[in-house]
This record gives C-alpha cells, structure tokens and sequence, in this order.
C-alpha cells in the first residue's frame, strides 16, 4: 500500500481562487503516473462539486474528495449546518476532530463520536484527528496525530517524536491507517512517511505548487 496525502484547504480561498487552485492543480497533474499513492482533496463543502466536476472531466477520477467537517445533526432544520446528506454525493472522507474545530469551536469527543456515527449513516469513511489518545466506535479509515502547537505554525514535531505518541494512539485502532498533520511540506514529507501511513497538508497545501511537490515527494 502506498501513502496517502490529504489536502485540507481550510477556509483560507476565495471562490475565484479555489477555482484557480483546480485548474493550476489538475495541469500539474497531467504528467502523473497513476500509483499506489492515494491522494485526497478537501477543499471547503461549497467546492465538492466543483471539484469532482473538474477531477472526472481530466480524467483524474482517482482523486478523492473529503469534507473538512460534517453536522452532529441529521437533515432538519439547523441553519448553516452541512450535514452528511449534502456532503456524500461528492465526498468519500471525511475529517474529524480537527485541533481547529476543538480550539475554536469547542468541539468535544462526544461530539466528535456523534460525526462519526452520521458519517458512517452516509457511507463517507472519518479520518479523526488528535492530540491524544481518544477512543471511538465504529469503523474509522485513518487517525491522524494532530500536534496543536504545529498547525500552522512552520514547526513540525520531530518524525520519530510522533511516531512515538501515534504508537499510543493507535492502540485502539490496530488496523488502522495513521496520518500526520502539522506543517507538513515537501521538505519533511517523506521522513513522515518513514513511519506513518501518510501525511495531511495544511498550509502547504494552499499553494497547488507546493502541494504537488509534496505528492511528487512522497512517491
């Protein structure tokens, strides 16, 4: 099995600029080689579309999408939520339990196992992210460890100090894949990928160029 790569756009584009993001994106990709690397693209809900639209037109089919979040409530009438009904006809993945929605929202485990709970309902596999270990039913594709002090901030945690924490994490979840996130580039990629199942770009990411260095990396 090859590494996987997650794009996780955030909020950081405008509309004209994430369309620009998909174009620079698909051209870079024109000369890949289909391989065992799965790549998946999570740019904000409002985009899903968008982008599998563009992914199948140039024939990039393989390219997975994946929400940044999903509604602990099903459909109803809850103004502003994005619930798993609107996200499943794009998206494959889902994250969950990102240090930023814990930070600034007040997320909680519990509701975090709420997501995954509506998330499996509509078929999308949760990628859940933490700092610590946290244990949570059902099936989850991949955990990721999420050093908060890293987000965002240039300062990766050492590989090897990672792995060490994941190994904790993972205990829980001996079948799953393992993610890192934080500050990944294409300088540091590949010495996470030594000992995790693959990495989740931030910041890196809002660049195509730079995420595509990073795919190109991680080959």
């Amino acid at each position: 099995m090859g590494a996987t790569v997650i794009a996780n756009l955030k909020a950081y584009l405008s509309d004209a600029q994430l369309r620009v993001w998909i174009h620079e994106f698909v051209e870079g990709m024109r000369d890949y080689k289909e391989s065992d690397t799965s790549i998946i693209l999570c740019p904000p809900v409002t985009h899903l579309l968008l982008f599998r639209e563009q992914l199948d037109e140039n024939d990039l089919s393989f390219i997975s999408l994946g929400a940044q979040d999903i509604s602990v409530h099903e459909q109803g009438a809850y103004t502003g939520e994005i619930t798993g009904a609107m996200i499943q006809e794009a998206a494959d993945y889902v994250l969950l339990g990102h240090s930023e929605r814990r930070k600034f929202f007040g997320e909680t485990q519990e509701a975090v196992q709420k997501k995954i709970d509506i998330a499996q309902h509509y078929g999308l596999l949760p990628i859940v992210l933490m700092e610590k270990p946290e244990k949570y039913e059902g099936t989850i594709f991949a955990v990721g460890y999420e050093p908060s002090n890293a987000i965002g901030s240039g300062q990766p945690e050492p590989p090897l100090d990672a792995y060490t924490k994941m190994k904790t994490m993972i205990k829980h979840y001996p079948e799953t894949l393992t993610i890192y996130g934080g500050s990944v580039d294409e300088e540091n990629s590949k010495a996470y990928l030594t000992h995790f199942n693959g990495v989740l770009v931030g910041t890196a990411s809002e660049d195509p160029q730079e995420f595509l260095a990073v795919i190109k990396a991680s080959l």
